[in-house]
């Protein structure tokens, strides 16, 4: 990502008050924002949208390596 790519993004961030840098400082979150709650529902929301995608990927492939085992079985 170039540099003004990068401005832009934090500068769209601190709006929000997502960042907050000085001078020359690195840009951070602030801890107990309402922004950052904010942010942890929706990552708490997509996480759990992916562990039950992954769940369910489990479980397929385990009902393809069960099917893959009978088949060896009769076939044998």
């Amino acid at each position: 990502m170039s540099q003004p790519q990068v401005s832009k993004h934090l500068r769209v961030l601190g709006e929000v008050g997502l960042v907050r840098a000085g001078a020359g400082a690195s840009p951070f979150v602030p801890p107990g924002t309402r922004a950052t709650s904010a942010v942890a529902r929706l990552v708490a929301k997509y996480e759990q949208a992916m562990n039950d995608r992954l769940d369910r990927m489990d479980d397929y492939l385990n009902e393809l390596q069960r099917q893959g085992e009978r088949n060896d079985t009769s076939s044998a």
